[in-house]
């Protein structure tokens, strides 16, 4: 690819948009290696923006911050709670608004469960961070 006439060839890079870099990293180990290492999920820590999707073309974003007192604080639009591990990797909140949220980090992915107090509707989604990925491919 890098050496064909190809779009990449000119660039020297070639773009993977559908794949995380975690499993991108993972792969070209194996691919170089012939081995697959045990994954052993490392513990990084979560603080950082995040985005999800709500549909193909519509993304949000949250943060999740590190207060003064080492805890801490989910936070999306004026919508904001603690978290408070329940496992490892494993967060639960009560938001101001009276959701309530639970987050998930597994291979640089945060899986979350929000349900409304309103209606009781739970959401899931999932939401990738630049910041956490480094983390997770750096360990």
């Amino acid at each position: 690819m890098l050496e064909a006439q190809m779009s990449e060839a000119d660039s020297r890079q070639v773009e993977i948009p559908d794949m995380d870099a975690v499993s991108l990293s993972r792969l070209l180990n194996f691919i170089y290696t012939g081995a697959a290492k045990a994954i052993e999920e490392p513990s990084v820590s979560p603080v950082g923006t995040w985005t999800y999707s709500l549909s193909a073309t519509v993304f949000e974003t949250y943060q999740i911050r590190a207060t003064a007192e080492d805890e801490l604080v989910w936070m999306e639009k004026d919508i904001k709670g603690g978290l408070k591990p329940v496992g490892p990797q494993q967060w639960r909140a009560t938001l101001d608004n009276g959701d309530s949220l639970e987050l998930c980090l597994k291979d640089g992915r945060m899986e979350s469960r929000h349900k409304a107090h309103s209606d009781q509707v739970v959401q899931f989604s999932s939401a990738h961070s630049t910041e956490v990925e480094v983390q997770v491919q750096e360990s």
